[in-house]
C-alpha cells in the first residue's frame, strides 16, 4: 500500500542517505525530505508517516499522520518537570 513519509529537518548525511535508500528499496513509499520548516509544513499535509522531531506548531498540518517514530528513543533521561504528577 503506497504512502508518503516526510523526513523532518534538520538533515545530515545519515538522514539523507537513509531517505535515498528507503526510496530506492521501497518504491511504494513516497519519501519526501524536508530541508526546512516550510518544506515540512507542505509535506505534512499529505504524509501518513513522518520521521524526526515534529514541532508542536506543525502538528495542525499533519492531518493524515498515522505514524511518527522517535529518531532517538530512550537516549535521554526525562526531566522530572516533564513528567506529569499524579
Amino acid at each position: 500500500m503506497p504512502f508518503t513519509l516526510c523526513v523532518l529537518p534538520p538533515q545530515d548525511d545519515t538522514s539523507l542517505s537513509w531517505a535515498r535508500r528507503l526510496a530506492d528499496d521501497l518504491p511504494s513509499v513516497n519519501v519526501v525530505v524536508a530541508h526546512d520548516e516550510a518544506e515540512a509544513k507542505a509535506a505534512l499535509q499529505q504524509a501518513e508517516a513522518a520521521y524526526g522531531t515534529l514541532p508542536p506548531d506543525l502538528l495542525p498540518d499533519a492531518n493524515k499522520l498515522r505514524c511518527l517514530p522517535a529518531p532517538n528513543p530512550a537516549t535521554t533521561t526525562p526531566n522530572s518537570s516533564s513528567i506529569p504528577s499524579s
